[in-house]
């Protein structure tokens, strides 16, 4: 065989042996590329878990700060009654036994 003969051939065995490595290469990228592809789809079903619940806790935290704040409406009406000056004057009258002073008892400082 020349040598024209054998380099010929050998560009064939090389040329085989490219073809193998480029088909080696696609397939490890291909392989890359769907683990990629499966890693992002369980991130995206396990954020989607985790922001319904987050909104199932702000959905109940709504509610119970709603709860607290007709709560707080009622103290302060409640707060408001007991808190009244004729409330206030009746029960001094009646269980202290106490009297509003006359005008002549009274002293006003400036």
């Amino acid at each position: 065989m020349n040598a024209a003969a054998r380099v010929m051939e050998q560009s064939h065995l090389f040329e085989g042996e490219y073809k193998r490595i480029l088909i080696h290469s696609l397939v490890w990228v291909a392989s890359v590329l769907l683990a990629l592809v499966m890693v992002s789809a369980v991130a995206v079903v396990y954020l989607k878990g985790e922001e319904r619940q987050v909104y199932t806790r702000w959905q109940q935290q709504q509610q119970r700060q709603h709860q607290l704040q007709l709560e707080r409406s009622q103290l302060l009406v409640e707060y408001s009654t007991w808190a009244a000056p004729s409330r206030v004057q009746h029960i001094a009258e009646a269980r202290l036994k106490m009297i509003a002073p006359q005008a002549t008892h009274v002293i006003w400082v400036d």
